[in-house]
């Protein structure tokens, strides 16, 4: 009885440590992409050594990769936050953040699996065939995962 005591008693630890880690983890990146953002806008007005045109055009690429850092940023915090509040889980995120998560909540998007038919599937026989399919599905390569597989060498 000890023993299992002292065995769930480990795992509601483990249990909180990740909890505590992955509450860090959502504030860290929120924090990136608002830290990454700001440094995407400054990038716009640093070369003034160039064409005009071209220094727009670095401008606005500047812009639009700020502007993409900051959206998801806010998207995380829209997706997370209500998760975090349903659980007490408080976040110190900067304040706008926090606004527009409670402004825009998540949208619920339909599942992308295949409805499971109410008929049971029968099973196959031949296990070589299911592990064929999974092989050639995803982006692996003959060459294996490390390789280069891009058609611009």
């Amino acid at each position: 009885m000890r023993v299992e005591w002292a065995k769930s008693h480990a795992r509601a630890n483990r249990w909180r440590e990740e909890v505590l880690l992955l509450t860090e983890e959502m504030r860290r990146v929120v924090a990136y992409l608002d830290w990454k953002a700001s440094w995407w806008h400054a990038q716009g007005s640093r070369r003034d050594d160039l064409r005009a045109d071209i220094t727009d055009g670095l401008t606005a690429y500047a812009h639009r990769q700020g502007d993409l850092m900051h959206k998801l940023a806010e998207n995380f915090a829209a997706l997370w936050y209500p998760e975090l509040m349903a659980e007490g889980i408080s976040i110190k995120w900067p304040d706008h953040y926090v606004m527009y998560a409670q402004a825009h909540p998540p949208k619920v998007h339909a599942s992308r699996r295949k409805p499971v038919s109410s008929e049971a599937a029968p099973e196959q026989e031949d296990s070589e065939s299911d592990e064929e399919e999974e092989e050639g599905s995803g982006y692996s390569s003959p060459e294996g995962d490390d390789a280069d597989v891009s058609p611009y060498k």
